[in-house]
C-alpha cells in the first residue's frame, strides 16, 4: 500500500509565545518525516512569530517547510491559503495555541487507512508551561466543567463515533476540491460551517477516543472573556449563513441572557419578579454544585472559590456576545455573503 503524504497546516498570528511549543511538536512526531510537508502561515504578525517560523525552516527535517503570508489576517483566509499550497494526500489544520502528542500523526492516518476520510479525537483544555500557577489551575477549571465548556463531544468524549464537527482534523486534501473551501465570510466559526457542509455531502467525520491534541487554556480571565465574547458574537452572526451549523447548546448562554433581559424586564415593569428570582436561584444551585464538584475530582485548589465569579462572567460574555451578534446581522449582511471585512467588530481571527 502507498503510503500517504500529510501536510501539515499552522495559521499564527503574534503566536510567539506558543509557537516554539507546537513546532517542537512537530519534530517529535512519529510518522516518516519524509512523508509531511509542513505548511507555516503568518498573518502579519507584529512579534517574533515569523522569525520563529524561519528558524524552524532553517532547522527542521521534513520532506518540505514552507512560509506563506496571510495578508489578510482571518484565520479562514489562512487556512485556505494552506490548503491550496498542500501537495499531500491528507492535510492537518494545527492550532498554533495548542500542543500534539508524539504519536498524533500516525493514529491519525491508521484511521484514514482504515477507510475514513475525516478524522481527529479528543481535545481538552491544558495549561500552557508558562501559565503553572493557582489562579490558571482554576481558569482551567472553568474552561474545563461541563458548566463551563466542555459539553462538546470533540473535548473529552470516551466513547470513538462519528460527530458533528472536529478539532485538529486530518482531512482527505480532495474533500477540499469536491465541497470548496473555508468560507473567508465568517470568523471563529469557519470550522463549523465547513463541517456542516462536509456533512451535507456525506462525508463522516470520525472521531477516535484514543486520538488526542490539546489546546491551551487563555492565560488571563480578561483573555477569557475576550474569547467567549467574539465566540458568542460570531455564532450570532454565522446564523445569517448557516443557521445549520450549531447545536441548541451554542444558543444556551444567549438564551440565559435573554431570559434574564425578559425577568429584568418585567420586574422593572413590577409586574412580577418571581421568574427573574426562579432563574438566579437556579443558576446559583449550578454554581454551587460545579465548584464543588471540582474540588472533589481535582487536587485542593483555593482559587477554585472563584468558578462562582468565573462561570458567570463566562457565560453572560457568551450570551451576549450572541446577541449582538444577531443585532448586528442587518448591518453586516452584505460582508458575510461576500467576504470582506467591515470595521466594526471584526475579530475574525
Amino acid at each position: 500500500m502507498k503510503k500517504l503524504t500529510i501536510s501539515i497546516i499552522i495559521v499564527a498570528m503574534n503566536e510567539e509565545e506558543y509557537l516554539e511549543n507546537i513546532l517542537g511538536d512537530l519534530l517529535k512526531q512519529t510518522y516518516s518525516h519524509s512523508l509531511i510537508d509542513v505548511i507555516l502561515i503568518d498573518s502579519l504578525s507584529t512579534d517574533n512569530t515569523l522569525e520563529i517560523m524561519r528558524e524552524f525552516k532553517r532547522k527542521q527535517n521534513f520532506r518540505n517547510t514552507i512560509i506563506l503570508s496571510n495578508e489578510n489576517k482571518r484565520l479562514a483566509y489562512g487556512w485556505n491559503l494552506g490548503i491550496k499550497n498542500a501537495k499531500t494526500d491528507l492535510v492537518l489544520r494545527v492550532d498554533a495555541h495548542s500542543s500534539i502528542p508524539n504519536d498524533f500523526v500516525e493514529k491519525n492516518i491508521f484511521r484514514i487507512e482504515q477507510g475514513e476520510r475525516v478524522s481527529g479525537g479528543a481535545r481538552p483544555n491544558v495549561l500552557a508551561p508558562s501559565d503553572n500557577t493557582k489562579w490558571n489551575d482554576a481558569l482551567l477549571a472553568a474552561e474545563g466543567a461541563i458548566f463551563g465548556s466542555s459539553i462538546a463531544p470533540y473535548r473529552n468524549s470516551k466513547k470513538s463515533k462519528y460527530v458533528n464537527s472536529i478539532f485538529h482534523g486530518v482531512y482527505e486534501r480532495k474533500i477540499f476540491d469536491e465541497i470548496g473551501l473555508l468560507n473567508v465570510s465568517l470568523g471563529r466559526t469557519e470550522d463549523n460551517e465547513i463541517h456542516y457542509r462536509m456533512r451535507k455531502n456525506g462525508i463522516l467525520l470520525s472521531y477516535d477516543s484514543d486520538i488526542i491534541s490539546y489546546q491551551y487554556v487563555r492565560s488571563s480571565l480578561k483573555k477569557m472573556i475576550k474569547q467567549k465574547f467574539f465566540n458568542g458574537y460570531w455564532i450570532g452572526l454565522t446564523t445569517y449563513v448557516c443557521a445549520k451549523c450549531f447545536s441548541i447548546f451554542h444558543f444556551i448562554p444567549f438564551l440565559f441572557v435573554l431570559s434574564l433581559l425578559f425577568s429584568m424586564i418585567l420586574s422593572g415593569l413590577n409586574i412580577t419578579s418571581l421568574p427573574l428570582l426562579l432563574i438566579i436561584s437556579i443558576y446559583i444551585i449550578f454554581l454551587v454544585l460545579t465548584t464543588m464538584i471540582t474540588f472533589i475530582q481535582k487536587k485542593f485548589n483555593i482559587y477554585y472559590l472563584c468558578l462562582i465569579f468565573i462561570l458567570p462572567l463566562l457565560h453572560l460574555s457568551y450570551g451576549m456576545g450572541t446577541l449582538l451578534g444577531f443585532i448586528m446581522i442587518p448591518f453586516r449582511k452584505e460582508g458575510l455573503k461576500n467576504g470582506k471585512k467591515t470595521s466594526l467588530f471584526d475579530t475574525g481571527s
